[in-house]
């Protein structure tokens, strides 16, 4: 076990009402109950690192016994995107990482859940905090402010606040408050400190200098609470005992220390994920169009397999074993194997991993139907409907598709490739087409209606309780007659060009033998007789 979870863990069991503060290091868990969330704001849709974030999360706490919260942070209402949401919470239900508790999932004696709901609660801390003395009023002008950070960016400096309303007496304050003055509620960082210490479960001792902490604001003037007052509040009281979140809050990180220490509380234990990159390692951008979960939900990935992905994202399993199933996934997690530096994001092994869960999906007893395999049959449906819209009912019930998929299932990467990418499993192929003239006039040469003949009368003295791949390769070589100088391979052409309609694909005798015993034969007849038909017209 890494080091912190096994401090934890031996906490846990020292401690069964609590965990205390270890003082030496700073590691505070707030219960003994291990706790974690999953904290997206709805502005948008749902990206690879926000599932990340909330798949390692979920493994975290499954792997600990414990609970996994979902909770919005929608207090910023300028970026807020209507629905978004509910999409959070339907990707989270797809790929079977569901929260025990929080919006969307039944909720919780922890609730409400939603932080626009609990604006009163992060004004009556932020009141708390100035009369403390840890916070003050602001007045700053937007204006001013501009200014000021015009004047730092022209001398090279960080753009902090000048702490100009620091200063202000309370009396003050509260006469310009009280005359309806605007303001904003900033916290009092101290002037000086040896440096602030974060023990974090994926960087070990991080210690922050003063330059990393300004007057942050904690209270907007609308009365709404910024991400960091809202955060420290809401993990406390929600008993969160780890943070698990992205690297790109770990510079907040010291200003949440300050805060949990100047309302009193102890800080949970953070670990920030590594940051996602592109193949070309630059950071990868939630605009880009592969970093949406969506992308991949709508081509018709299979959830297992986008959970499986992402979960090597920054995560080594330490084993040469790459495909994972979720329970595989919480037996083998561990915050000490994820790494600090950066993880890329390389859609072509995304779809590799969808091949391998999807022919997973395929049951060894086709005549059992697994819910699973439904959900594989019911996408071939769909696409093979939308591809021929005539097709009739027949050609695509379950029984007749779930023989069918493994013939092709290792030639495609989605499922719906299965219904758009091979009509032939279908409807009868377009001898007429391009493809099929140009090979079939390879054929003018030999005695294409003899085999033709031979392979129909082999494949009709096979029995449909026979209708199996050694039946029909043995049957197909005995049909062949030495003297017709046409090489077995040849044959198995011809007969691919009958069932078929193309000259390459997956192995012909597999499809024949997927395929119904009468169908094939009624599509080699046809050929005989469009051969015929082509021969005459060549005389």
């Amino acid at each position: 076990i890494p080091r912190w979870e096994y401090l934890v863990s031996a906490l846990i069991k020292m401690r069964p009402t609590c965990i205390s503060r270890l003082a030496a290091t700073s590691i505070i868990a707030s219960s003994c109950r291990v706790r974690v969330r999953y904290a997206p704001s709805p502005t948008g849709y749902l990206h690879l690192g926000g599932l990340r974030t909330a798949l390692f999360n979920y493994l975290f706490a499954k792997r600990n016994n414990g609970d996994f919260v979902l909770r919005i942070e929608d207090t910023d209402r300028a970026r807020f995107v209507d629905g978004s949401g509910e999409q959070i919470a339907d990707i989270l239900r797809w790929a079977r990482i569901e929260p025990t508790e929080g919006a969307y999932f039944g909720g919780g004696q922890h609730g409400p859940y939603f932080q626009s709901q609990r604006t009163d609660l992060y004004r009556e801390k932020a009141a708390e905090l100035v009369d403390r003395g840890e916070a003050y009023p602001c007045f700053c002008s937007t204006e001013r402010l501009s200014r000021l950070r015009d004047e730092l960016s022209r001398k090279g400096m960080p753009s902090t606040y000048d702490r100009h309303c620091r200063s202000i007496p309370k009396d003050e304050a509260q006469r310009r408050i009280s005359m309806g003055a605007p303001h904003v509620i900033r916290f009092k960082a101290p002037l000086s400190h040896d440096g602030i210490v974060v023990e974090d479960m994926v960087r070990g001792k991080i210690t922050f200098g003063s330059s990393h902490v300004d007057d942050a604001i904690l209270l907007k003037s609308d009365k709404h609470p910024t991400y960091h007052l809202a955060s420290v509040i809401d993990d406390h009281c929600m008993g969160i005992s780890h943070v698990l979140r992205g690297e790109e809050w770990l510079s907040s990180a010291p200003k949440h220390m300050l805060l949990f220490k100047a309302l009193d509380w102890a800080p949970p234990v953070f670990a920030h994920l590594p940051l996602l990159l592109n193949v070309d390692r630059a950071k990868l951008s939630k605009r880009q169009q592969h970093a949406s979960v969506s992308y991949y939900v709508d081509r018709g990935f299979l959830p297992e397999a986008v959970i499986n992905f992402v979960s090597l994202l920054g995560w080594n399993p330490k084993t040469t074993k790459e495909i994972f199933n979720l329970n595989e996934l919480v037996n083998e997690f561990s915050l000490g194997n994820v790494q600090k530096g950066g993880a890329v994001v390389d859609e072509s092994r995304m779809m590799w991993m969808n091949r391998e869960h999807l022919r997973r999906r395929v049951p060894e007893n086709l005549g059992i139907i697994t819910d699973e395999y439904a959900e594989i049959i019911f996408a071939v449906q769909n696409a093979a409907k939308a591809t021929i819209p005539s097709l009739s009912g027949a050609m695509v019930n379950e029984k007749r598709l779930a023989k069918l998929i493994p013939a092709v299932v290792e030639h495609v990467d989605v499922a719906a490739e299965i219904g758009t990418n091979f009509p032939f499993l279908f409807s009868d192929p377009d001898l007429s087409s391009d493809a099929a003239s140009t090979f079939l006039s390879s054929f003018w040469g030999t005695p294409s209606t003899m085999i033709l003949s031979n392979l129909i009368k082999g494949l009709s003295e096979i029995k449909e309780a026979d209708w199996n791949p050694p039946t029909i390769k043995k049957e197909l070589k005995k049909s062949l007659k030495v003297g017709q100088k046409v090489p077995f391979r040849s044959a198995l052409q011809l007969l691919r060009l009958a069932v078929t309609g193309t000259s390459i694909g997956p192995s012909i005798i597999d499809i024949v033998c997927a395929l119904e015993r009468d169908i094939v034969l009624s599509r080699l007849k046809t050929l005989e007789f469009f051969v015929q038909e082509k021969s005459d017209e060549t005389r």
